[in-house]
């Protein structure tokens, strides 16, 4: 599928690499500067790939579907949505959430997106049903194990465990969806899903 998106994003790396010379800069390399040399071409590549192949998000489409049980339009479309500012609720320093709902599989099941900035954490909160989380972007750290979770991989709780989400500082945002059946308590304050 392409579109006024795909095309401009075409258009602009063709400049790009139009500025390449004694007094351009390779940007394209540069973005890759530390790859090591044989991986520079594929990075190159990945990169072009993506950027034709639609949203920044979009290579997580299918695990998103899964996770919420809805199509993979439906999940792109979400995607594309979390670079938008206003969709955000902001319910502490440093801590966004925006919630979704899912299909039938997930019913009964809190469902949201969280932005969590660098050096922030989410506090302890205790799962009042199984939660899954799909992290997106950025690193979601565990300050007692010191495990990060990374962009693709997944991170499940059970039902009764508590834990910290935190990012490491001087990175980026961490984006993360999350799946709590029966929602959590936070602070002693439970958070449901509605029904």
């Amino acid at each position: 599928m392409t579109g006024p998106k795909e095309t401009a994003w075409s258009d602009f790396l063709a400049a790009l690499e139009e500025q390449e010379g004694p007094q351009g800069i390779d940007v394209l390399t540069a973005i890759t500067a530390e790859v090591p040399g044989s991986a520079v071409a594929s990075g190159r590549a990945r990169l072009l790939d993506a950027v034709a192949s639609g949203g920044r998000l979009w290579r997580f489409d299918e695990k998103v579907a899964a996770l919420l049980d809805i199509t993979r339009e439906a999940a792109r479309q979400l995607l594309d949505l979390l670079d938008t500012t206003a969709i955000w609720e902001h319910p502490m320093p440093g801590v966004s959430i925006y919630w979704v709902t899912g299909g039938p599989r997930v019913e009964g099941a809190l469902c949201g997106f969280l932005r969590i900035s660098p050096g922030m954490r989410f506090p302890e909160h205790e799962h009042l049903g199984d939660e899954t989380v799909l992290v997106l972007q950025g690193g979601m750290l565990d300050p007692d194990t010191g495990t990060v979770v990374r962009p693709g991989e997944y991170d499940q709780r059970k039902i009764g465990t508590s834990h910290v989400v935190a990012v490491p500082e001087g990175g980026v945002d961490l984006l993360m969806l999350a799946v709590v059946f029966d929602g959590l308590s936070v602070h002693g304050i439970r958070i449901t899903p509605k029904r």
